[in-house]
């Protein structure tokens, strides 16, 4: 990594150059944030059994998240630095919250389906996936937090790897709307695409605007959006495996919390 990012240093030189864009990228993850579970509200509401406590819990969670996320990039674009450093603080705290609601949450939605579910575990895959990258991307930024250029990308890369379940709820519902229930994927690529599109237009859309803007793309950027899209798509194979599904019911199994 020290190689690549001394190979960066320029990107540094004009650490205000670039800090508009991370508003669009920002609007983005709210519309598809919004959009995404505000669909699926009516149905959320109607499902039986209710949702736990934990997932409302989860969900206040991960909105609050969602306002400190809004916070610290309107605060950088006001040059209010020193607030930004001093929310950073609570926003790590935040993010150790977020992970463990996040297990929580998903073991729990993967009890309540295990009577009635042949493979109750697949999701783990997927809320692993981004979990994981929440905390290794995260971990990369804040070592990186004196680098301006390395850190914003690297967290927002880190906030991209949550983007999915608002997205691809998205996608579902306006299937839903549509008639088209009978066509989800059953292979690993067509997974890909379902749950994880939002995430890939997202880092396209960055990648995009640092070729036009800078003629090349930020290695440290490209190390990290390869790692997460790889993860992404390994979380999209064994979402549909049925090793990961039978090693995942015994865990499942022993989660206490059902209600």
């Amino acid at each position: 990594m020290t190689s690549i990012t001394a190979q960066a240093d320029a990107w540094d030189l004009e650490p205000q150059s670039d800090r508009k864009i991370y508003l669009l990228w920002l609007a983005i993850f709210w519309i598809g944030s919004l959009a995404g579970f505000a669909s699926d509200i009516p149905s959320f509401l109607a499902q039986r059994p209710a949702a736990s406590i934990v997932i409302h819990l989860h969900a206040l969670v991960f909105t609050a998240w969602m306002f400190i996320l809004t916070a610290q990039i309107v605060l950088v674009n006001r040059d209010r630095v020193d607030l930004h450093m001093k929310l950073g603080r609570l926003a790590v705290g935040w993010i150790g919250v977020m992970v463990i609601m996040g297990v929580v949450a998903g073991l729990t939605y993967a009890a309540q389906l295990a009577p009635s579910s042949k493979h109750p575990g697949s999701l783990l895959a997927v809320n692993l996936v981004d979990l994981g990258g929440l905390v290794i991307l995260t971990g990369a930024a804040l070592a990186y937090r004196s680098r301006p250029a390395l850190h914003k990308r690297l967290m927002l890369l880190a906030n991209i790897s949550l983007a999915d379940p608002g997205f691809s709820r998205l996608l579902y519902n306006v299937r839903v709307a549509l008639g088209d229930l009978n066509a989800d994927a059953h292979d690993t690529f067509g997974r890909f695409v379902e749950y994880f599109y939002g995430n890939v237009m997202l880092i396209v859309a960055m990648a995009t605007w640092d070729l036009v803007r800078r003629g090349r793309l930020h290695p440290v950027f490209v190390v990290g959006a390869a790692g997460l899209l790889g993860a992404e798509y390994a979380a999209s194979f064994l979402y549909g495996d049925p090793a990961w599904s039978a090693a995942m019911r015994p865990v499942i199994a022993l989660w206490p919390i059902h209600s």
